[in-house]
């Protein structure tokens, strides 16, 4: 793979990028069986998970060259015009595909995604505090985009508030290794062990939540799986002292949680 598009997939982070779509990609295949359609509803997503990596990317430039200097822009492999570029093409991109490919009714739950995703930033900077539960709150949306078109289904709606809390444990994790290059806020006065367990606690909340869920064998084996997620994850934070491996270990919720939405 050429070096330019190596940089552009870790820009984007292309791995999270699928992650977000497929939350939206699995369950609306699996409950309309088309997919055409899922295919259509998902572009979009993706192109906004993009844009949305590419643009914290360029304002965070500054506070990458503490938390994340091996990253393409404070590293100086990718200028910050180029990326700025890239971002107004995928944007546009993205906003031409709601406008001519997603229903009238439904292409608020995509402008409404852009306009957060967009304003992150400002949450980040001016309300550090709300960082955590402002992301974790817009990575349900991929789900409720799908639920509000299966309105009866209730298991949507409880994975997706599964989805919050696991979320919200993983992202006080990701703030609490970025602490030295984030602004202060209260959050920066909590002790590392008080603020591990309370991560920990919120992600056994959402599996809490999942548990509601099981009826077969399959259920079961897959909680066990979450519980063994969170238990390995948590000694690599409290026991190892490694909050990086334990975020590393948080995302294989994510991929494993995908069973919960077909």
């Amino acid at each position: 793979m050429p070096q330019d598009a190596r940089v552009f997939l870790h820009l984007v982070r292309i791995d999270s990028c699928i992650i977000i779509s497929a939350a939206l990609f699995v369950p609306m295949l699996a409950r309309s069986g088309n997919l055409r359609q899922s295919l259509v509803w998902t572009a979009p997503l993706f192109l906004i998970s993009a844009c949305t990596y590419l643009v914290n990317s360029i304002n965070d430039i500054e506070r990458d060259k503490t938390n994340h200097p091996e990253r393409p822009l404070p590293s100086g492999r990718l200028s910050p015009a180029t990326a700025a570029i890239l971002y107004f093409a995928l944007l546009a991109t993205a906003l031409l595909t709601v406008k001519h490919h997603i229903p009238t009714n439904s292409t608020w739950w995509y402008y409404w995604l852009i306009i957060l995703v967009i304003s992150y930033s400002y949450v980040a900077d001016y309300l550090p505090a709300l960082k955590a539960p402002y992301v974790a709150f817009v990575s349900t949306l991929p789900i409720l985009i799908v639920r509000s078109l299966y309105i009866n289904d209730r298991r949507l709606l409880a994975v997706a508030g599964a989805l919050f809390f696991i979320n919200l444990g993983r992202e006080i994790c990701l703030n609490f290794i970025d602490r030295s290059g984030d602004p202060p806020s209260r959050m920066h006065m909590i002790p590392p062990g008080q603020v591990a367990g309370l991560a920990l606690s919120t992600q056994a909340i959402g599996i809490a939540i999942l548990s509601t869920l099981t009826g077969k064998a399959l259920d079961t084996l897959a909680i066990l799986a979450f519980i063994t997620i969170l238990i390995v994850s948590g000694s690599r934070w409290l026991r190892s002292g490694e909050p990086k491996r334990a975020a590393q270990v948080m995302k294989i919720y994510f991929i494993a949680g995908i069973y919960f939405l077909v």
